[in-house]
């Protein structure tokens, strides 16, 4: 996930926030230096960012309907640990099987959330400078607008 060679460039690459939260800082160095590598001349490279509105210590807890014939919610947990380095997440998927029975499927991830200013510093190094941002989802109580920011060389 961090090192690879397509073989070729792209004019666009897009990673989502959960692509880079699962590295830490040495491992999205490698990314981005990856990504570097197989973008065009005059290409973007847009990552998704949550912005979370949660501090050290906070948590939340939210229900998303999905969008499916079945009906389907899920319980989102965060905690964002007292060191402010990591965050827990917990998501309880419910839904209905074809036959009506609940189906739960439960997950599990801690990750490395990355303040907006903190990416635009480590693709700064990287050789990338943020030249676009759209805001693709509103912030609600707890949880902080999604952007999609674009970058080039």
């Amino acid at each position: 996930m961090r090192s690879f060679d397509l073989g070729r460039t792209f004019g666009s690459i897009v990673l989502g926030t959960t692509s880079l939260f699962l590295l830490d800082r040495s491992g999205r160095r490698e990314l981005f230096e990856s990504v570097g590598r197989h973008l065009s001349t005059g290409g973007r490279f847009f990552v998704s960012v949550h912005a979370s509105l949660l501090g050290p210590g906070a948590s939340s807890t939210r229900i998303v309907p999905l969008r499916d014939e079945r009906g389907s919610v899920a319980l989102v947990s965060d905690y964002v640990r007292e060191d402010g380095l990591t965050r827990d997440v917990s998501i309880l998927h419910l839904s209905r099987s074809a036959g009506g029975e609940l189906e739960t499927h439960h997950f599990t991830s801690v990750v490395n959330p990355i303040p907006l200013a903190e990416l635009d510093e480590e693709l700064s190094g990287a050789g990338f400078r943020r030249v676009e941002t759209i805001v693709a989802s509103e912030s609600t109580a707890d949880v902080g607008a999604l952007l999609l920011c674009g970058y080039t060389t």
